[in-house]
């Protein structure tokens, strides 16, 4: 009603053509002249409100949740060396990237006319380079395949916030570093929620504290 009454003021004074001194040209696209003002007004804003409460319905709300665990000594050894794999693909992928960059760009400048010659750095190359490190580095199998993809994709957009100047070029990941991390992706129901533990793929439950309720699907764990 408090919208409605407002909009009908509104309307009162465009068809008085002097809105605060201002004179009324157009009114949400419809110019002055022999048009019904108050309905388009109104049909402007039922479509606004209609469209906005379809966004808060319909979209999907992607939360975050923290809580702790209490990993005994054989799954504190691995997931250290779920730390130290992520830092290695990571790494070693960096410097196959900035190959391959700094080949496109002398090829650039040297021979512009031979695009056939550069290396697509996509997807399909992140992929390419990681296969290559797990079959030079048989350890890599041991640990997994969804945190080392989930480490070939995050360097992947960071490069591409490098190439829209949003960020610095990516750094090399060192055990120096305070944090350190590695994310597990959910597919075919491998991480799930029992009572308080949670079941990761080749970790098995693992109990944690402070988990608050859930409802929906997990999608990812780090």
């Amino acid at each position: 009603n408090y919208a409605s009454s407002g909009i009908e003021s509104l309307v009162s004074q465009a068809k008085g053509g002097n809105v605060d001194g201002f004179t009324v040209t157009e009114v949400f696209g419809i110019k002055d002249g022999n048009h019904d003002y108050e309905s388009s007004f109104k049909k402007s804003f039922n479509g606004f409100f209609y469209w906005l409460l379809g966004v808060c319905i319909f979209m999907p709300e992607v939360l975050s949740c923290k809580c702790g665990i209490n990993p005994n000594w054989d799954l504190k050894i691995a997931f250290w060396d779920a730390f130290g794999a992520s830092r290695f693909v990571s790494n070693n992928v960096r410097q196959k990237v900035r190959q391959a960059r700094i080949h496109n760009k002398i090829i650039d400048k040297n021979c512009p006319e031979s695009k056939d010659e550069k290396i697509r750095i996509n997807r399909s190359f992140y992929n390419d380079c990681l296969r290559e490190l797990k079959h030079e580095n048989p350890f890599l199998y041991e640990i997994d395949s969804t945190a080392l993809q989930d480490a070939t994709e995050r360097l992947q957009r960071a490069y591409k916030r490098y190439d829209k100047r949003l960020s610095g070029e990516p750094r090399i990941k060192t055990l120096k570093n305070p944090v350190q991390s590695f994310t597990i992706k959910n597919i075919n129901n491998s991480i799930r929620l029992k009572d308080n533990y949670i079941r990761l793929n080749k970790y098995g439950f693992i109990k944690l504290r402070g988990l608050r309720p859930i409802l929906g699907r997990i999608q990812t764990v780090t």
